[in-house]
């Protein structure tokens, strides 16, 4: 709660540390390759604001990229998830009962029917004239998001 200058959601913080070892647990049964010591044990690392080593890494400084991977081949498995890669989020759908579907576009406009939506559309921060974030961050996933009437928090937080 230190670290977060205030600005942490409490019950937020609360699930993480009550859960934050199974979940730990379920990514290195995916196959996670967590930084570990000669030992073999985890390498827990202090980064700033902290007062104890709990951050973990995955092959340096490629975390997120190590969970992404293991987290799509156990989706890539299942039967009732599709990725379309390359593709562009338009908007989303909604009827009397909530989420119905959403439109977007590759080659063309699509609708695909549903009744509930993960946006993984990536960051915001082509918004600005500076930056190193990836060509495909336009924030284009939270304005969908926003339209359908969603509502978005913390986005002040941007990395550059």
């Amino acid at each position: 709660m230190e670290a977060g200058a205030g600005l942490c959601n409490e019950e937020a913080v609360r699930v993480l540390v009550k859960e934050g070892i199974t979940d730990i647990q379920n990514l290195l049964s995916l196959g996670v390759p967590f930084d570990r010591k000669s030992s073999g044990l985890l390498e827990a690392g202090l980064e700033g604001g902290h007062h104890r080593r709990r951050i973990l890494h995955a092959k340096g400084d490629a975390t997120g990229r190590e969970i992404v991977n293991a987290l799509y081949e156990k989706a890539a498995c299942q039967d009732n998830i599709t990725f379309m890669f390359g593709t562009f989020f338009v908007d989303i759908l909604n009827d009397a009962k909530g989420v119905c579907g959403a439109v977007v576009y590759k080659n063309g406009f699509h609708l695909l029917l549903c009744r509930s939506i993960i946006i993984c559309t990536g960051g915001i921060g082509r918004l600005y004239t500076r930056t190193t974030n990836a060509e495909v961050s336009t924030c284009d996933g939270h304005a969908a998001a926003l339209r359908a009437g969603a509502r978005l928090k913390d986005m002040e937080f941007v990395q550059f």
